[in-house]
Parts: structure tokens; C-alpha cells; sequence
């Protein structure tokens, strides 16, 4: 009773607000909603932890009781809530909803139509993935998770010296969400993934909407939308607990609400412009790629609407400074406030910072890095990701042409397997692949979205607004490639860059050329089947019955830590043994200290419903192999990898070893 009376508080929070921003049609309350939810949820988890209640449920029901209650207080206070307005004024409309012009041929409908099926097929799988099966995403069981239950076992979002930095240093919104799903859904595990399910549908909208507010049809914007729904990443990203989907939500969120003000002028959509970019960063620090991109939207749709220097100069002041206010907010909410207290970054300490972007180079390296990842990520852009890997010739295919691709790169100079710029090596010969991290768009990516994107970026008749986008899209290819190393995991990081180059592919829509049409009927199709492949025959096999190499067995049939297991572990059981015999040996409410190194996945070490406390003893503060705490008095278990400072003793379980992880042994200590 008390999870029902918290999911209704709140979805009455979020309505409130809504409705006190002046939000208008389908588009705007989903968009909208999305972002205040994230904002409320990731307050109430501030506030709880501050008291030492995080997770409390009835914390949870007291706080989403008085935020619903003054909001619509609020709205009743106002005269907002009198005004009416008409269907379809906001420029967006209902999505159902008839067009008078006929702008939509034949090829725009049959296009639409194969596009909503196969999202639709596609959603509905990902969703029983969502239901039935327990998160598996490598990040996610070493720290998007395992900082969730770390969070839940201490009542709060302090630090507690952790094995592993990302669980204490990354943002803590999309953490507050996940406890809040976990808690208010009856610890269903499985329900985390929600989040992500719910950022994708956003994301999808949030495309429809931009392409509408870009002047584009509705039949158009919604052929848009469906690219949208069917990119392999996206797809992917539909069933995992990271947050580059909430993120990529969040930048469709704000880039809608700045064409919204281009196209009516409302300084209303500029505050809701200026509070997603604060929850946007309160959700990932990687938000800041984003700004460039987005700062270039916000100065046109501030320039289109601005007759005189004079008022854009002050419409852009009012915009700059309630956004840094939202961001200042955001600073505190996603624990950068403490970050910065602690090591003088908001990103954590200089080996962090090192690690994941090009801060430690030269200035005169950078130009070259910049042309060796752009020529590296262009590379991954051309591969069929979302293909079945078990079709042979689609494999020597994909190898073929970014074998091509590299040795144009090399003919121009730039070696891009060489070691330069990059964290890890990068493969020319890969597979399609179907997978969070490493999926880039898939066949759409390259063979349509891409070239649209070049084209209408150089094309003064396309519409203006398509054109900023497109130039926003090809300036966050840029950034990307400038700010990081090369790793073969940034295919995620693209995810937000589709926000603003599919809304281009609606002028797919505008196409008269038989042949053009043509070809993107048959892109089309073979993007559909690949879309239902990869959510089908995806690598972790929790979908496919033995069927192609695929798994012994469907999701529903394994067990909890079978589900948890990566692939290949459902393939191979030996590989899942070392968490089965701990789960086996070790009960369920003990004491276990933790004497491991960073990335381990140490959230299927709480057990099922985390009934187990789990106590780092190796913070990852002092470098890469940490610094060895005594074992606490309370732990009953001790678990510990072999390269820390600890000697194996005589009743030591070695436990089976982890695929590319270090030799595990379990002690009893009492």
C-alpha cells in the first residue's frame, strides 16, 4: 500500500509541475515529466541520505506527499491553470492527430508503418527482458549497482571507501532513481531497468518532438522518431542500469524545449530549458561533451526569436544564469560538491581525470589525436551492428569495408592502430555486435543518418533549423574524439549524439527521386530485421533458445546468478561457478569483507533481495591497487583477490576463477 500511495504522490508531483510550467500536448508533459520525475526523485534521495534514511520507504511517502501537496497548491494559487488553450497551438500536437497538407507520400507511410512495427515487436521484447531477467551490464554489477546496494546497506549516498572509484566519484541522481525503483517496487531487481526503458520511449519522443518544432510534418517527424526506435545502441540501452540513456533523455529534453522557444517565443520554455541542463549534468558529468552542441542550438533559437542585439543580449543572460543556478543545484545533488571538497575536481582525483580524457596531453598532440579518433569512431560508425554475428558473409563484409576505411586513413597518414591516443587498441576486423557498450547505429548510422547529416549541413535549402542540428551533431563527433582517448566501450557515448542528427533524417520525408526512395525502403527494411535481430540474438543470450550457438537455455529458464552472469557465461557454467559457490557457501545474512581491486562485480556478491554486508576494505584512493584497511571486527567472511597484500592461509576456498579477472579466495573468519 504504501509503494502505491508513493507511485501516485508522485506521478501528482510531476502532473503539478507540469501543468504549473504551462506544459502543452502529449510531447511536452512526457518530456517534461521525465525531467521533473529525475529532479524529484534525485532530491528526496539528497534529503533522505542526509538524514540517514536513504531507501526508507515511508521517507519516501512523507516527501512525495508534501512536494505534490505544495506543488498543486501551487498550481491552484495560480491563474495558469485557467487558461485553455487549443489543441495542436504548441506546434506539436497529439501524435495521432490528422494532417490537412499532403506532404506525406506513399514511401513516407509505408517507411513509418514497417518502422512503428518493428519497434513495437522490438520494445515489447526488450520490455520482457526489463520484467524477467536480472541486470547483467559488466559496469552495472561492478558499480552503477553495487554503489546502489553499498547506498541501501549504509542508509545514505556518503562515501564509503570503496574498492572501486566510479562507485563513489560518478553522479548520484541515476543512483537515487535506481534505489527509488528497487525500494518502491518491492525489491524487484529486475525493475532497475526501467530506467532505462523509460529513457529510451523519452528519447524516442523527444526526437518526434524536435522534428516537429524543426517545422517538419507529422508524418516526417514521426518517420524521424522511428529511426530513432530501431538504432542498435538505443536498442541496447533499453535494458540496461547506466545512465548515458537517462542522459541522452535529458539532452533531447532540453534541445526540444530550446526549438520550442525558437518556434513560439515563450520565456516559459527557457526556464524548462535551463532546468533540464541542470538535471541533465546532476545526471552525468559527461553532459559537458554535450554543451558545445547544445550552446549552439540555444544561440540560434535565441538569435531567430531576439529582433535586436539589445534582446538577445538579455534573453541570453536570463538563459545563462537560470541555467547555472540549475547547474549550481545540480553540483550538490550529484555529489560534485564533494568530489570537489575532496580532491579539487568535480571529476575526482588527477589519475581519474588522466584516465578517461586527453587532459595530460600536449597541445601540440592534439590536433593529431583529434584526426586519429575522428578516423577511429568513423571506422566503428561503419559496422552492422544489430546483425546475427553467426552470419558469416555479413561478418567478412563489415571486416571488408572498414579494412577499406582504414587504409584510406593510412594513405593520408594517419595510423589508426597505432598507440597513440588511446586507452585500448583498436580492431579493424570486429563483428557486428549487439551490445550496451560497444554497438555504434548499425546499418542506419552509416548508409543514411551520416550522409543526411553532411548533406544538410551543407545544404542551404533545408530547412534552417535541421541545419543547426546537423552542424551540432558533426561539432559532438568533434568533441568526443578531441576530449577522450579511444576505448572500443564509447559506441554508448554516441548515444546522445543521435539526438541531434536523426531528427535530420526526416527530410527523408521531402524525397522525390523514385531511386532515392527506393533505397531507403531498402535500408529500411534490412535496419528492421537487423533492429529485431539484435534484440533476438543479442551476445548474452537472454532472449534466443538454442538456436545459432545461442544459449543452452532462454533468460526465464536460468537462475538468479546465472542472469547476472556476462556473456559468455550462459554458455559456458563454469564460467559463473566463482559467484555460484559463493552464493552457495557463504549465507545469506553474513558479514563479508571485501579486499578486491576496481572493477569487480561485486553486486551479485549481496545476494538476492542484498540481504548479505558487504565491507571495502581496499580504497581505491591511494592508486590503482588500494590501501589494504584491517579486516573489521564484525565480518564473519573474507574475500580477497590475490594480487592484494594478503597471503593465502590453510583452509583458504580458492574459488573459481572470473573470465579476465584475478584469482579469488574466501575465508571464514568466524
Amino acid at each position: 500500500m504504501e509503494s502505491i500511495c508513493i507511485i501516485v504522490c508522485s506521478l501528482l508531483a510531476i502532473a503539478g509541475v507540469c501543468r504549473l510550467c504551462g506544459a502543452r500536448g502529449a510531447v511536452e508533459y512526457v518530456l517534461l515529466g521525465y525531467v521533473v520525475g529525475i529532479a524529484c526523485i534525485a532530491v528526496w534521495g539528497t534529503v533522505l541520505s542526509g538524514l540517514d534514511a536513504f531507501g526508507d520507504l515511508r521517507g519516501y511517502l512523507v516527501l512525495s506527499a508534501v512536494t505534490a501537496a505544495g506543488v498543486w497548491l501551487g498550481v491552484f494559487a495560480s491563474r495558469r491553470y485557467r487558461q485553455t488553450h487549443p489543441a495542436g497551438d504548441d506546434g506539436v500536437g497529439s501524435f495521432g492527430q490528422p494532417e490537412a497538407d499532403r506532404g506525406n507520400g506513399r514511401h513516407v507511410r509505408l517507411l513509418t508503418g514497417a518502422l512503428l512495427v518493428t519497434a513495437g515487436i522490438a520494445g515489447l521484447i526488450n520490455l520482457l527482458v526489463v520484467v524477467g531477467c536480472a541486470p547483467n551490464n559488466w559496469d552495472s554489477l561492478c558499480y552503477h549497482l553495487a554503489r546502489v546496494a553499498f547506498y541501501l546497506q549504509q542508509r545514505s549516498m556518503r562515501p564509503f571507501g570503496s574498492n572501486y572509484f566510479a562507485q563513489e566519484l560518478t553522479a548520484k541522481a541515476v543512483p537515487a532513481v535506481l534505489a527509488f525503483l528497487y525500494v518502491v517496487t518491492g525489491r524487484a531487481e529486475n525493475l532497475m531497468q526501467l530506467l532505462g526503458f523509460g529513457s529510451y520511449v523519452t528519447a524516442v519522443v523527444a526526437v518526434y518532438g524536435i522534428a516537429r518544432r524543426c517545422g517538419c510534418l507529422r508524418g516526417h517527424a514521426l518517420l524521424a522518431a522511428g529511426f530513432a526506435a530501431i538504432l542498435t545502441e538505443w536498442l541496447m540501452q533499453a535494458t540496461s542500469t547506466q545512465d548515458h540513456m537517462p542522459l541522452t533523455a535529458c539532452v533531447g529534453a532540453l534541445v526540444y524545449f530550446l526549438l520550442a522557444y525558437r518556434q513560439a517565443g515563450d520565456g516559459r520554455y527557457l526556464a524548462m530549458a535551463a532546468m533540464t541542463a541542470g538535471v541533465a549534468f546532476a545526471v552525468k558529468s559527461t553532459f559537458l561533451l554535450a554543451v558545445p552542441s547544445v550552446a549552439l542550438v540555444a544561440a540560434e533559437s535565441l538569435a531567430f526569436r531576439s529582433r535586436r542585439v539589445s534582446t538577445f543580449a538579455r534573453d541570453g543572460f536570463l538563459f545563462a544564469a537560470t541555467a547555472a543556478m540549475f547547474v549550481g543545484m545540480a553540483v550538490f545533488i550529484g555529489g560534485y560538491a564533494e568530489n570537489l571538497a575532496r580532491y579539487g575536481n568535480v571529476v575526482g582525483p588527477r589519475f581519474v581525470v588522466d584516465s578517461h580524457s586527453s587532459a595530460g596531453q600536449s597541445l601540440a598532440d592534439r590536433p593529431r589525436s583529434l584526426l586519429l579518433n575522428a578516423a577511429r569512431y568513423g571506422i566503428e560508425f561503419l559496422s552492422l551492428d544489430g546483425a546475427p554475428d553467426f552470419v558469416r558473409p555479413l561478418v567478412r563484409l563489415q571486416i571488408a569495408v572498414r579494412g577499406m576505411a582504414a587504409r584510406a586513413c593510412a594513405w593520408v597518414g594517419l595510423d589508426v592502430q597505432c598507440a597513440e591516443a588511446r586507452r585500448y587498441d583498436f580492431t579493424i576486423a570486429r563483428a557486428p555486435c549487439s551490445a550496451e557498450d560497444t554497438s555504434y547505429w548499425g546499418i542506419l548510422g552509416f548508409g543514411l543518418i551520416l550522409p543526411l547529416v553532411a548533406a544538410v549541413a551543407c545544404a542551404r535549402s533545408a530547412p534552417r533549423p535541421l541545419r543547426v542540428l546537423a552542424v551540432a551533431a558533426g561539432v559532438f563527433f568533434l568533441v568526443q574524439a578531441f576530449a577522450c582517448p579511444y576505448s572500443p566501450w564509447q559506441g554508448r557515448y554516441f548515444s546522445t549524439m543521435a539526438i541531434f542528427a536523426v531528427p535530420v533524417a526526416a527530410e527523408v520525408g521531402r524525397w522525390r527521386s523514385p531511386l532515392w526512395r527506393g533505397y531507403a525502403i531498402a535500408l529500411t527494411a534490412i535496419a528492421c530485421l537487423f533492429a529485431i535481430s539484435a534484440v533476438t540474438f543479442r551476445p548474452d543470450c537472454r532472449v534466443n533458445p538454442p538456436l545459432f550457438g545461442g544459449s543452452s537455455q532462454p533468460f526465464w529458464k536460468l537462475s538468479r546468478i546465472e542472469q547476472l552472469s556476462l556473456p559468455p557465461h550462459n554458455s559456458n557454467p563454469e564460467e559463473f561457478e566463482m559467484l555460484r559457490t559463493f552464493d552457495r557457501v557463504v549465507p545469506r545474512d553474513a558479514v563479508v569483507a571485501l579486499a578486491l581491486l576496481g572493477n569487480t562485480p561485486e553486486y551479485a556478491l549481496f545476494g538476492e533481495r542484498l540481504t548479505r554486508t558487504l565491507i571495502p576494505m581496499n580504497s581505491f584512493e591511494a592508486g590503482p591497487y588500494g590501501s589494504l584497511q584491517p579486516i573489521p571486527e564484525r565480518a564473519e567472511w573474507l574475500l580477497f583477490s590475490a594480487t592484494v597484500d594478503i597471503a593465502p592461509e590453510p583452509g583458504d576456498m580458492q574459488l573459481p576463477k572470473l573470465p579476465g579477472q584475478d584469482v579469488f579466495y574466501l575465508r571464514r573468519l568466524r
